[in-house]
């Protein structure tokens, strides 16, 4: 499975986008593209073949075309239309891995703060259909922008092929809200609880009874993907939350401890200092 990993904290910079039409019979042209491309199936079929691969698109699919491989069409009786968005790009690396390699990718994305502004990027997938209007609509506000040719249109067309890009990062990361089938997607929802209720105190009766699992086996494979509990994360994510708060100037350590839902701020600071080295009335005294 090929695969790309992109560092989403540089823009990427859009040179080129539109939609096409092709009425019957269609066949894309040979080529070894300067720059990536990004197609978006609206309707109909086309194949393509790059490199050794073969890949037949259909409504909803997405291929992401790179600059180091020729790609030419293969007739294709359908009529088709799609989106195309041509850019350039700093930091982007191939991840030319296995499925279980990738997916620990997105895992780590998830677990380490210094790895959350990374996305890996398919190389060719089918957006799911609960994806499907949002990704139209950046379509759409993306050849708005490109078409208008306004004020500080290049920042626009940019942040917008961003969020594209982000919601075909968390297509393939989690490809549509089920229950979990595989320990992988298992872990992929228990970081996703931890993050949306991360001014709770979880407990294991409330995580049992949102997955509708016994806590020790969710436990144990948590663990296996992360190397830490589910009580362990659940807490060091309460404190990198808590020290955006205490950053901002705007609340103190009481009405933090209270909004990330400790207990009171004698148990928050002890558990802060058990993560950060110091209390953190010692941290914002510096």
């Amino acid at each position: 499975m090929i695969a790309f990993l992109y560092k989403s904290d540089i823009l990427p910079k859009v040179t080129l986008c539109g939609s096409v039409a092709i009425e019957g019979h269609n066949k894309h042209f040979k080529r070894k593209p300067l720059e990536y491309i990004l197609y978006y199936i609206i309707s109909g079929e086309m194949k393509i073949k790059e490199g050794k691969n073969t890949y037949l698109l259909t409504k909803g699919d997405t291929i992401l075309l790179d600059p180091t491989r020729v790609h030419e069409g293969i007739l294709t009786p359908s009529d088709v239309s799609y989106y195309y968005v041509h850019f350039t790009t700093q930091d982007i690396q191939e991840l030319n891995s296995d499925n279980d390699m990738i997916e620990e990718q997105h895992i780590m994305n998830l677990v380490n703060k210094d790895n959350r502004c990374k996305l890996v990027l398919p190389k060719y997938i089918h957006i799911a259909e609960h994806n499907n209007e949002a990704v139209t609509i950046l379509f759409n506000k993306l050849l708005s922008a490109y078409t208008q040719n306004q004020l500080y249109t290049d920042t626009l067309m940019n942040c917008y092929f961003l969020e594209l890009l982000t919601i075909i990062a968390k297509n393939m990361a989690k490809p549509a809200p089920y229950v979990a089938e595989n320990k992988h997607d298992l872990v992929i929802h228990i970081l996703d609880y931890i993050h949306a209720n991360c001014r709770t105190k979880l407990t294991s009766k409330d995580v049992e009874a949102h997955f509708h699992m016994n806590f020790d086996y969710l436990n144990r494979q948590f663990k296996k993907k992360t190397g830490m509990t589910i009580c362990y994360y659940s807490n060091r994510y309460r404190i990198q939350e808590s020290k955006k708060l205490l950053q901002s100037g705007l609340y103190n350590i009481r009405q933090t401890a209270e909004m990330m839902g400790f207990s009171n701020e004698f148990y928050f600071s002890r558990i802060y200092k058990n993560f950060e080295g110091k209390a953190p009335s010692k941290w914002m005294k510096q």
